[in-house]
């Protein structure tokens, strides 16, 4: 299994219900208020994603550093992806179809660039006092934030 850098903080397979004729809108503020907001029609695996979003810079391995991408959010997606298929069969879900609904949508309103960005800046604040003299403080505060 090849270890992703691309980590969809907007799972594919979720946008691809947008998709006419395979594409879909994506909006950009790259510059951030009070530039203009560019739009692009792209493929969903071009969309919703960052280059090493859940990557630890703590870890050396790899597939370690990539543990939250590998080993969470692939499964937390591969369960929400079925729930979501059930629904739209019409078929009943079993109670743990619902958990994996619920646990699906709960993560994407914690995997987002600005929400992880928001836990690493309160454990930084947190543990400021100290912590923030060790060489790797970034590194500690980002893995953690990962792990939470």
């Amino acid at each position: 299994m090849s270890v992703p850098r691309k980590h969809h903080y907007l799972p594919e397979f979720y946008q691809r219900r947008w998709a006419v004729d395979g594409l879909i809108w994506r909006f950009e503020r790259p510059r951030g208020l009070p530039h203009p907001v560019f739009a692009k029609q792209v493929p969903p695996s071009s969309a919703g994603h960052l280059t090493d979003l859940y990557t630890n810079p703590a870890e050396t391995d790899p597939k370690r550093c990539q543990a939250v991408e590998m080993k969470v959010f692939q499964q937390i997606d591969e369960d929400g992806a079925r729930a979501i298929e059930s629904i739209e069969d019409k078929r009943s879900l079993p109670l743990s179809a619902k958990l994996d609904l619920a646990r699906f949508v709960m993560s994407l309103l914690h995997r987002s660039p600005s929400r992880v960005g928001f836990i690493q800046d309160k454990l930084r604040e947190h543990f400021k006092d100290d912590w923030s003299s060790l060489p790797n403080f970034d590194e500690l505060m980002r893995g953690s934030a990962l792990r939470f």
